[in-house]
């Protein structure tokens, strides 16, 4: 075994909700804007939003036949830290029997831990509103089986008026065997340019700076990363969209580290010893 931190990378590199159909679950009153409608949610660029008409819409997604399910992101939402969400998976279109019920959880991870900011500098609750937290993220234990899901939010007190999102994933991702290798790294673009004037002044173009999280991993047999990580690199290639934790169970920094992008990179999956392949990750951040 390679040594590296504990935790189970979660590597997300298919939507099952991509090829599905949308809907609204109540269809009076209308709950979803015609021109910033839900189908927005099957593209990867996180500008182009579903809208809602109230702050405690519902919407169905038909994946078209069950699927083996473990995981739900939505990402980009406005929703604030008061703001809740529920997710209910059927394999009945009338939802009369569940496979999983989530009830309603707070869609905010936790951003900040007490002592980590002077005193009185910290959210008492833990949450705090953060522009690289604002994806709601569910994983489960264990798998459920079914066809229809049923998102509902609520974030009653929210000052916009509306509930947006511009992503929403449902997969069941690739846990290895072996996380990532000890020297993984996440920084910044650093795209912003400047240049020093003769009289010493800084002057410079600001742009926004997107994060990129680089990996290894090792130590994973040849049925593995051939199934795996080599596929992952055929089938989404440097455009297709991928989401990254490297490490999950850590709920007070995972947002810091949970990237959602394309790949700057592709592979290369190297035989390293006896039974030993060992594959790179490096993905850049989608804005």
């Amino acid at each position: 075994m390679t040594a590296g931190i504990g935790a189970k990378l979660l590597f997300s590199s298919q939507n099952y909700a991509d090829s599905g159909t949308y809907s609204e679950n109540n269809v009076s009153p209308q709950e979803w804007s015609d021109a910033l409608s839900l189908n927005n949610l099957k593209d990867r660029q996180l500008t182009k939003v579903a809208r809602s008409l109230t702050l405690s819409p519902d919407f169905i997604v038909d994946l078209g036949r069950n699927q083996t399910i473990t995981f739900f992101a939505l990402l980009a939402h406005n929703l604030t830290i008061s703001g809740q969400w529920r997710i209910i998976v059927s394999r009945d279109s009338d939802f009369s029997t569940e496979e999983y019920n989530s009830g309603f959880v707070d869609i905010w991870p936790t951003t900040q831990t007490i002592g980590s900011l002077p005193w009185g500098g910290f959210a008492w609750n833990g949450k705090a509103q953060s522009d690289d937290a604002n994806k709601g993220i569910l994983i489960l234990s264990s798998a459920v089986f079914g066809r229809y899901i049923l998102v509902s939010l609520s974030d009653a007190t929210n000052s916009a008026g509306y509930l947006q999102a511009g992503r929403f994933i449902v997969d069941s991702p690739w846990r290895p065997t072996y996380s990532v290798q000890y020297g993984w790294g996440v920084g910044f673009s650093q795209r912003s340019r400047k240049v020093r004037s003769r009289g010493g002044q800084v002057w410079g173009d600001e742009q926004a700076e997107y994060r990129t999280l680089s990996f290894n991993l090792a130590g994973i047999g040849e049925d593995e990363i051939y199934g795996q990580a080599y596929e992952i690199d055929r089938r989404r290639g440097s455009l297709g969209d991928v989401l990254a934790i490297i490490d999950p169970s850590d709920l007070a920094n995972r947002h810091k580290y949970t990237i959602y992008g394309t790949q700057a990179t592709l592979g290369p999956t190297t035989h390293r010893t006896h039974k030993d392949f060992s594959h790179p990750f490096v993905i850049e951040e989608s804005l």
